[in-house]
C-alpha cells in the first residue's frame, strides 16, 4: 500500500514554491517514498526528487517531470504516456513495461524525452512509440544472439532520435530528508509542513 494518497501528493506540490530550479535544488522532495499504484496524472512533478521512489503501476500519464530526478525509481508498469519529461533523469531506474507511448488524449506536446538520461536503465518491454526521444542516452544496444538483432527499447528505433552511449557514473549532491506522515521534511529551497498538521 501507497506510504502517501494521491491527495496528500497534491498538497505537497502544491505547498511548493513555484521556482526555477538548478540541477541541484529540487522543488518537491519524495525520494525513497512508496506512491506505488497512485493515480498521479496530470500533476506537475517537475525538478521534483523522486530518486528510489516507489512508482510500481503508477499513471503518472500528461504528469510533468520537466528534470526531475527519477534515478533508481521502480516504474515498473507504470503508465507514462504524455509525460513532459525533458532533461529528466533515469538513470539505473527500473523501467520494466513502463509505457511512454503518446498521450491518449493527444495532447499538444505529446511524450517528451528529450534529453532524458536512462543509462543503466532496465527499459524491459518498456515502450516508447510515438515519443520525442532526441538527445536521449541509453546504454549500448544489446547483441541479441538468438535474433542476430540488436535489443533497444520498444519504439526507440523507430523514433530513431535516441542516442545511444556507454554508461557513465553520475555524481550528484541531494538532501535525505526522513519521510514520515508525523514529522516535516524539507528539501533544498523547500520547507513542507507534515501532512497531519496541514
Amino acid at each position: 500500500m501507497a506510504e502517501l494518497t494521491r491527495k496528500e501528493v497534491i498538497l505537497i506540490v502544491a505547498g511548493a514554491p513555484d521556482v526555477i530550479c538548478q540541477r541541484s535544488e529540487h522543488r518537491v522532495c519524495l525520494a525513497g517514498v512508496d506512491l506505488s499504484g497512485l493515480d498521479l496524472r496530470g500533476l506537475n512533478l517537475a525538478h521534483a526528487d523522486l530518486a528510489g521512489a516507489d512508482l510500481r503501476a503508477c499513471d503518472l500519464s500528461d504528469a510533468r517531470l520537466f528534470e526531475a530526478d527519477l534515478s533508481s525509481a521502480d516504474l515498473t508498469d507504470a503508465l507514462l504516456c504524455g509525460v513532459y519529461a525533458d532533461g529528466a533523469t533515469f538513470v539505473a531506474a527500473r523501467l520494466v513495461r513502463a509505457d511512454f507511448r503518446k498521450s491518449r488524449r493527444d495532447l499538444f506536446y505529446g511524450t517528451h524525452l528529450i534529453g532524458a538520461d536512462f543509462r543503466g536503465a532496465d527499459v524491459t518491454e518498456a515502450r516508447f512509440d510515438g515519443a520525442r526521444l532526441s538527445g536521449a542516452q541509453f546504454d549500448e544496444p544489446r547483441h541479441d544472439p538468438t535474433t542476430g538483432s540488436l535489443s533497444r527499447p520498444n519504439g526507440a528505433a523507430a523514433a530513431g532520435t535516441a542516442r545511444h552511449g556507454p554508461a557513465q557514473r553520475v555524481e550528484r549532491v541531494r538532501p535525505l530528508p526522513i519521510f514520515s506522515k508525523s514529522s516535516a521534511f524539507s528539501c533544498a529551497r523547500t520547507a513542507i509542513p507534515s501532512i497531519d498538521a496541514a
